[in-house]
């Protein structure tokens, strides 16, 4: 009895075998056809020209046409002129049998660029044989949207963090001004009776009122100059004028303790080929956590120290503090989006990570060093 039990239960499992092995075969492809279908990613398939053979309903919604209207059409006909030698070359890399992975730009039919990130592979059959080029990826244009608004929600920030400083830097000049008028107004009333000593006051103060207009005119420039928003645009410059401009704009909050900036540049010009305005957001990030720092630590000596190392290929900036310098549980975490050392209402932990991004953004790097109540380092490196 108990044989014929196992045999019953053996052709059982066979059968049972049999049956997910046949509608294995017969639901496979239409399983398969399912998943490609309904992914939220993005499907398609190309010949070794670069024509478009199949594709997925995330496909269509990227290029905003259905398939009828793409399949025989070139993928060079939608990416974006500056990334299509590109896409070329990673169509034609394939041929060694390497996977490619890589970001482009697509223009769709309305007219919008939207950049994807993509990974090539090739398409063969069971007999290893090429039948073309399977492309997945992911539509990564409001992520990149969203970085960018970060980087201007962090210049807003640290705007709104400097403006008592600003403010003060304003009032001095102002109040210079209005005297120097009231005392011009007086001596331009009396002008009848002016005599050489009086006329010399008057050039004088007129000088006053002009220096101190242009030097308040500067400083909303600078301003504003910070906070509007701008397409990167690379160029070469001295990273040394940079760094005086930044250290300039940073005046104000040097101020109230005083705080020592030393810069050991070089007497020769360090041209960089990079983008001014991002860079100088990185450097102010820095000052201001340095500045943090030294005042947490409440120094009478506090001192930031700024000096260059320049090679063939990059440069390196290294910003250093006499401050508290970063707890070593916490150095780990201090490139996290939102995370912040400082109380509540003090940091809005944008800065570091917003100027990590920035850097890999233009080929650079940020790191740093730093050890408790000694201080901390960060580095910026750029390349040539």
């Amino acid at each position: 009895m108990g044989l014929k039990n196992r045999v019953s239960d053996l052709k059982s499992f066979t059968s049972l075998e049999q049956s997910i092995e046949n509608w294995d075969q017969a639901r496979q492809a239409s399983f398969i056809s399912c998943l490609f279908q309904s992914s939220g990613n993005i499907f398609f398939g190309l010949d070794f020209d670069g024509r478009f053979i199949n594709m997925n309903k995330g496909a269509e919604i990227l290029f905003g046409l259905g398939q009828s209207e793409l399949i025989g059409r070139y993928i060079y006909d939608y990416v974006d002129e500056s990334d299509k030698d590109k896409l070329k070359d990673y169509i034609s890399c394939l041929s060694q049998e390497k996977d490619a992975f890589g970001k482009f730009s697509f223009m769709n039919a309305e007219g919008s660029l939207l950049t994807c990130k993509l990974c090539f592979h090739l398409w063969r059959d069971e007999n290893n044989q090429d039948l073309g080029i399977v492309v997945t990826g992911q539509d990564v244009s409001s992520w990149n949207q969203f970085q960018e608004d970060l980087v201007q929600i962090d210049r807003l920030a640290e705007i709104g963090r400097m403006t008592a400083g600003i403010v003060h830097e304003l009032k001095n000049p102002l109040s210079i001004i209005n005297q120097a008028a009231g005392w011009a107004g007086v001596l331009v009333h009396d002008a009848k009776e002016m005599n050489g000593r009086d006329q010399e006051e008057l050039l004088n103060t007129l000088k006053e009122v002009e220096e101190q207009t242009s030097r308040c005119k500067n400083i909303t420039s600078k301003v504003l100059d910070f906070v509007r928003g701008t397409e990167p645009e690379k160029k070469h410059f001295d990273i040394q004028d940079l760094l005086h401009q930044t250290i300039k704009y940073m005046e104000p909050e040097l101020r109230f303790p005083p705080i020592d900036v030393v810069t050991f540049f070089s007497k020769e010009s360090i041209v960089v080929d990079s983008d001014f305005k991002l860079l100088q957001q990185v450097f102010v990030n820095l000052m201001s956590n340095a500045i943090y720092a030294i005042r947490d630590a409440d120094k009478r000596d506090g001192t930031i120290e700024i000096s260059i190392e320049n090679k063939d290929a990059w440069t390196k900036i290294f910003v250093n503090d006499n401050g508290l310098g970063i707890p070593e549980h916490k150095q780990d975490k201090i490139f996290e989006l939102f995370y912040t050392t400082k109380p509540v209402g003090k940091g809005t932990g944008l800065g570091l990570p917003i100027s990590r991004n920035i850097l890999y953004k233009l080929g650079g790097d940020l790191s740093f060093e730093s050890r408790q109540n000694q201080g901390t380092t960060f580095i910026v490196t750029l390349p040539k």
